[in-house]
Protein backbone atom coordinates (compact mmCIF):
# COMPACT_ATOMS: atom_id res chain seq x y z
CA UNK A 1 0.00 0.00 0.00
CA UNK A 2 1.32 3.49 -0.93
CA UNK A 3 1.04 6.01 1.27
CA UNK A 4 1.61 10.01 0.29
CA UNK A 5 3.12 10.40 3.94
CA UNK A 6 4.59 8.89 6.77
CA UNK A 7 2.29 7.42 9.08
CA UNK A 8 0.26 4.35 10.05
CA UNK A 9 0.81 1.04 7.85
CA UNK A 10 -1.81 -1.64 7.11
CA UNK A 11 -1.94 -4.59 5.62
CA UNK A 12 -4.78 -4.73 3.85
CA UNK A 13 -5.00 -7.37 1.50
CA UNK A 14 -7.50 -7.00 -1.56
CA UNK A 15 -8.66 -10.33 -4.12
CA UNK A 16 -6.68 -9.45 -7.49
CA UNK A 17 -9.32 -9.31 -10.83
CA UNK A 18 -6.78 -10.49 -13.93
CA UNK A 19 -7.89 -8.84 -17.11
CA UNK A 20 -6.13 -8.36 -20.37
CA UNK A 21 -4.03 -5.75 -21.76
CA UNK A 22 -4.36 -4.47 -24.75
CA UNK A 23 -1.24 -5.28 -26.22
CA UNK A 24 -0.62 -2.33 -27.95
CA UNK A 25 2.93 -1.45 -27.89
CA UNK A 26 4.32 2.41 -27.14
CA UNK A 27 8.11 3.37 -27.47
CA UNK A 28 10.51 1.41 -25.44
CA UNK A 29 8.54 -1.78 -26.14
CA UNK A 30 6.20 -0.53 -23.09
CA UNK A 31 2.67 -2.07 -23.67
CA UNK A 32 0.05 0.54 -23.45
CA UNK A 33 -1.16 0.31 -19.51
CA UNK A 34 -4.30 -1.70 -18.65
CA UNK A 35 -5.74 1.47 -16.96
CA UNK A 36 -9.75 1.05 -16.32
CA UNK A 37 -11.32 4.18 -18.44
CA UNK A 38 -12.56 5.53 -15.25
CA UNK A 39 -9.34 6.54 -14.29
CA UNK A 40 -8.67 8.99 -16.69
CA UNK A 41 -5.52 9.94 -18.90
CA UNK A 42 -4.08 11.80 -15.65
CA UNK A 43 -3.78 7.94 -14.07
CA UNK A 44 -2.67 6.31 -17.36
CA UNK A 45 0.25 8.82 -17.89
CA UNK A 46 1.43 8.52 -14.21
CA UNK A 47 1.64 4.45 -15.33
CA UNK A 48 3.73 5.48 -18.32
CA UNK A 49 5.68 7.54 -16.71
CA UNK A 50 6.44 4.90 -13.69
CA UNK A 51 6.78 2.20 -16.32
CA UNK A 52 9.58 4.21 -18.08
CA UNK A 53 11.17 5.06 -14.53
CA UNK A 54 11.74 1.39 -13.80
CA UNK A 55 12.79 0.50 -16.97
CA UNK A 56 15.41 2.83 -16.34
CA UNK A 57 18.81 0.57 -14.87
CA UNK A 58 19.41 2.79 -11.67
CA UNK A 59 15.73 2.58 -10.69
CA UNK A 60 14.99 -1.07 -11.43
CA UNK A 61 18.37 -2.17 -8.96
CA UNK A 62 15.10 -1.39 -6.15
CA UNK A 63 13.75 -4.75 -7.46
CA UNK A 64 17.15 -6.20 -5.91
CA UNK A 65 16.70 -4.53 -2.80
CA UNK A 66 13.98 -6.84 -1.83
CA UNK A 67 13.54 -10.44 -1.49
CA UNK A 68 10.42 -12.62 -2.51
CA UNK A 69 9.51 -13.85 1.24
CA UNK A 70 7.83 -16.99 -0.53
CA UNK A 71 11.42 -17.95 -2.16
CA UNK A 72 13.93 -15.98 -0.56
CA UNK A 73 15.12 -14.83 -3.85
CA UNK A 74 15.26 -11.04 -5.16
CA UNK A 75 11.79 -9.62 -6.91
CA UNK A 76 13.95 -9.06 -9.62
CA UNK A 77 13.52 -12.84 -10.12
CA UNK A 78 10.10 -12.93 -10.11
CA UNK A 79 9.63 -10.76 -13.06
CA UNK A 80 8.25 -12.91 -16.22
CA UNK A 81 11.46 -14.50 -18.13
CA UNK A 82 12.36 -11.95 -20.94
CA UNK A 83 10.18 -9.27 -19.28
CA UNK A 84 12.05 -5.51 -18.21
CA UNK A 85 10.60 -4.03 -14.93
CA UNK A 86 9.00 -1.26 -16.72
CA UNK A 87 7.16 -3.34 -19.26
CA UNK A 88 6.01 -5.00 -16.34
CA UNK A 89 4.70 -2.43 -14.63
CA UNK A 90 2.83 -1.52 -17.82
CA UNK A 91 1.45 -4.83 -17.71
CA UNK A 92 -0.22 -4.68 -14.65
CA UNK A 93 -4.03 -3.86 -14.51
CA UNK A 94 -5.41 -0.72 -12.78
CA UNK A 95 -8.59 -0.60 -11.43
CA UNK A 96 -10.55 2.38 -9.19
CA UNK A 97 -10.69 1.44 -5.82
CA UNK A 98 -14.11 0.55 -4.56
CA UNK A 99 -15.21 3.55 -1.90
CA UNK A 100 -16.22 1.09 0.82
CA UNK A 101 -12.64 -0.34 0.51
CA UNK A 102 -9.43 0.84 1.81
CA UNK A 103 -9.64 3.91 -0.61
CA UNK A 104 -12.13 5.11 2.83
CA UNK A 105 -9.49 5.84 5.02
CA UNK A 106 -7.60 9.03 4.35
CA UNK A 107 -4.15 7.62 4.20
CA UNK A 108 -4.11 5.27 1.38
CA UNK A 109 -3.69 6.54 -2.35
CA UNK A 110 -3.39 2.58 -3.77
CA UNK A 111 -3.04 -0.97 -3.01
CA UNK A 112 -2.61 -4.45 -4.49
CA UNK A 113 -1.31 -7.70 -2.63
CA UNK A 114 1.85 -9.54 -3.02
CA UNK A 115 1.72 -11.72 -6.37
CA UNK A 116 -1.92 -9.96 -7.90
CA UNK A 117 -1.66 -8.62 -10.94
CA UNK A 118 -4.24 -6.10 -10.15
CA UNK A 119 -2.80 -2.03 -8.66
CA UNK A 120 -6.21 -0.28 -7.38
CA UNK A 121 -6.35 3.19 -7.18
CA UNK A 122 -7.91 5.44 -4.72
CA UNK A 123 -8.27 8.38 -7.83
CA UNK A 124 -9.12 11.82 -5.84
CA UNK A 125 -6.52 11.09 -3.84
CA UNK A 126 -4.14 10.14 -6.30
CA UNK A 127 -4.81 12.75 -8.37
CA UNK A 128 -4.84 15.02 -5.68
CA UNK A 129 -1.52 13.99 -4.59
CA UNK A 130 0.11 14.41 -8.36
CA UNK A 131 -1.19 17.89 -8.15
CA UNK A 132 0.70 18.80 -5.32
CA UNK A 133 4.07 20.39 -5.05
CA UNK A 134 6.18 16.16 -5.80
CA UNK A 135 5.30 15.75 -9.32
CA UNK A 136 7.07 12.46 -9.20
CA UNK A 137 4.84 11.25 -6.52
CA UNK A 138 2.41 9.44 -8.37
CA UNK A 139 5.39 7.32 -10.22
CA UNK A 140 7.19 6.55 -6.73
CA UNK A 141 3.46 5.33 -5.39
CA UNK A 142 3.44 3.13 -8.50
CA UNK A 143 6.76 1.72 -8.30
CA UNK A 144 6.09 0.99 -4.77
CA UNK A 145 2.79 -1.15 -5.53
CA UNK A 146 4.74 -2.66 -8.35
CA UNK A 147 7.22 -4.30 -6.04
CA UNK A 148 4.34 -5.90 -3.85
CA UNK A 149 2.47 -7.26 -6.71
CA UNK A 150 6.06 -8.99 -7.49
CA UNK A 151 5.64 -10.43 -4.20
CA UNK A 152 7.11 -8.09 -1.21
CA UNK A 153 4.91 -7.91 1.49
CA UNK A 154 4.24 -5.01 4.37
CA UNK A 155 5.43 -5.09 8.27
CA UNK A 156 8.04 -5.74 7.74
CA UNK A 157 9.36 -3.02 5.67
CA UNK A 158 6.60 -0.51 6.52
CA UNK A 159 4.75 1.43 3.57
CA UNK A 160 6.78 4.39 4.58
CA UNK A 161 10.55 2.10 4.41
CA UNK A 162 9.35 0.93 0.67
CA UNK A 163 8.31 4.10 -0.42
CA UNK A 164 12.11 5.61 0.75
CA UNK A 165 13.47 3.12 -1.31
CA UNK A 166 11.94 3.55 -4.31
CA UNK A 167 12.25 7.34 -3.62
CA UNK A 168 16.68 6.57 -2.92
CA UNK A 169 16.57 4.38 -5.94
CA UNK A 170 13.89 6.03 -8.51
CA UNK A 171 13.50 9.70 -7.39
CA UNK A 172 15.02 12.65 -9.95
Amino acid sequence: MSRPARGLSAGILVPAVLLVASGRAFAGGLEAPNVQRQLGPYVRAQVLRAAERLGQQACSLVLSDYADPRTGRPLADSLPAGTSAGVYLSSLTYLPGPADGPCRTTLITAYTRPGAAVVWICKGRFDRWGAGRDRDAPVMILIHEALHTLGLGENPPTSFEITERVESRCGH
